[in-house]
């Protein structure tokens, strides 16, 4: 079996380097084409028990599942690039299978960074790959451009070779994932979380970390990272464990143990005032309850006396 790109013309040979306006004229190109989900499955044959890979349409609650799974890969890089490796290994996906993929999932401006990265890292493959090889040997492996083409490649699925053209092609594809992905400093995320009624201050300030962790590319763990998150723990906590700090004149330059301590000792002294105030509500409820008892014994035993 034999996939052919159809009886359009191939387009010239682009340069290696980088070619981002070419890349953004194909991602452009792909999500204006209409396009069936249509991945491959084994078909058994009449020859010798053997099978071939051909096309089948995904069902409606299929592309439903993908569609649920990758959810914006701007707002959740990280969880986008671990359902989109789950999804490839769950169907067996064609070339135009994934740019379609791409082209829905992703922004036009993230889909040709992808593919640019993508390509890119197809180039370092190859400066790796050709480390003591022969001549001969190097001229079979393909250059980034070939690796991740942003025309539809003429690649047999029912080969050894297409299958390896087609594993390569997705290995990019996740790097170039990883690498087009890049976190910019966002102090409106982080200023969103807040510390929640009744949360303990530890759990909060774990929040934070992974707050910071999710929004920016600052390691919790740095210098830089400490600083953030103490000063979002001082002005995001509760309002009276943020006061006894500010209080206490407790600023940014404390360590977060230190700020921890008495943010801790505001929470648990809330938890001992507010259980005072139910036993002291429970104990009123009671006494209310035994006058009326004995309110209502008088009112019964009354007419007794007069009697």
């Amino acid at each position: 079996m034999r996939w052919r790109t159809g009886d359009r013309e191939e387009e010239k040979q682009v340069s290696p380097i980088y070619p981002w306006d070419h890349m953004h004229r194909a991602a452009k190109e792909t999500e204006e084409q209409p396009h069936k989900l249509l991945p491959l499955y084994e078909t058994p044959t009449r020859r010798n028990n053997q099978s071939v890979r051909v096309n089948k349409s995904f069902s409606y609650q299929e592309i439903q599942r993908i569609k649920e799974d990758l959810r914006d890969y701007l707002e959740d890089p990280e969880k986008y690039i671990r359902d989109f490796k789950g999804v490839t290994l769950l169907y067996d996906f064609t070339w135009k299978d994934v740019m379609y993929i791409l082209g829905q999932m992703l922004t036009p401006k993230s889909k040709t960074r992808v593919l640019g990265k993508a390509a890119a890292y197809g180039d370092e493959w190859l400066g790796n790959e050709s480390v003591g090889k022969r001549k001969n040997e190097i001229s079979a492996l393909p250059t980034g451009n070939q690796a991740v083409p942003t025309i539809e490649p003429d690649w047999d699925y029912n080969t050894a070779k297409g299958r390896w053209d087609q594993s390569h092609f997705l290995r990019c594809i996740l790097e170039g994932l990883r690498q087009a992905h890049s976190k910019p400093l966002n102090y409106g995320k982080l200023a969103d979380i807040e510390s929640e009624e009744k949360e303990a201050p530890g759990k909060f300030l774990d929040r934070l970390r992974e707050g910071l962790h999710r929004f920016t590319e600052i390691d919790p763990e740095s210098e830089e990272g400490k600083v953030i998150l103490r000063d979002r723990f001082l002005t995001q906590s509760a309002p009276d464990s943020s006061c006894k700090l500010l209080k206490r004149a407790y600023g940014p330059n404390q360590s977060l143990d230190t700020l921890l301590q008495p943010a801790q000792t505001v929470y648990y002294g809330r938890e001992y005032e507010e259980k005072k105030e139910r036993q002291k509500k429970k104990k009123k409820t009671k006494e209310k309850a035994e006058a009326f008892a004995m309110a209502m014994k008088n009112v019964l035993e009354q007419p007794e006396k007069n009697a």
